[in-house]
């Protein structure tokens, strides 16, 4: 067992993103070797999709399979990028991503070496807005929900050694996501 980390990535409205912007978002992810191959684009009820549910064979937990749908996968960026043109803002989506490059250089700054990068990705774009809520299961107070926002578009990324919030200010990973989220993001942690 162990903590489990959710980072929580966001522009600070909860206006969608262009279909545009969202898809160079995607493909600086890739270029720009933020994420690591290969992908998966789910649709559905993707507000309950957590990106540990979809495994490196491209097959959801059977926990998570109501609802949820895999549109493609695979290690092609051409496949994820007319993927996600055709299906923006036709359908719930998320993209999901087997973990953050630690190989590349310019990402080991958010980490203290790359065995941190061992994590989920999911960037969404969603019709309506979700709520976003921040629990610490190991905050002594038991205290209760933070409220981070609501958002139609959104990156988490999830695991066991994942990056917090804190690690992110002055990274080439918040230049990124500052490009397409706009320079005020919203980001918050999770501990479970």
């Amino acid at each position: 067992m162990g903590v489990v980390l959710d980072l929580y990535i966001g522009p600070r409205t909860d206006a969608a993103l262009p279909k545009e912007a969202f898809c160079a978002l995607v493909k600086d992810l890739v270029d720009k070797r933020a994420v690591v191959l290969p992908f998966g684009v789910v649709t559905g009820n993707v507000s309950t999709f957590h990106p540990g549910s979809l495994g490196v064979d491209g097959k959801l937990s059977t926990s998570f399979k109501k609802g949820l749908r895999v549109e493609a996968f695979g290690d092609d960026p051409a496949k994820l990028h007319a993927c996600v043109e055709r299906l923006h803002g036709v359908k719930d989506l998320c993209v999901w991503f087997s973990a953050l490059d630690g190989r590349n250089e310019k990402m080991k700054s958010v980490y203290d070496d790359e065995d941190l990068c061992e994590c989920w990705v999911g960037l969404y774009a969603l019709a309506e807005p979700t709520r976003i809520s921040l629990t610490n299961a190991y905050d002594e107070d038991g205290g209760g929900a933070e409220v981070l926002g609501h958002f139609r578009n959104y990156m988490q990324v999830t695991g066991k050694r994942a990056p917090d919030a804190t690690s992110l200010p002055g990274t080439f990973f918040r230049r990124l996501l500052g490009k397409h989220f706009g320079p005020k993001m919203r980001a918050g942690t999770e501990y479970s």
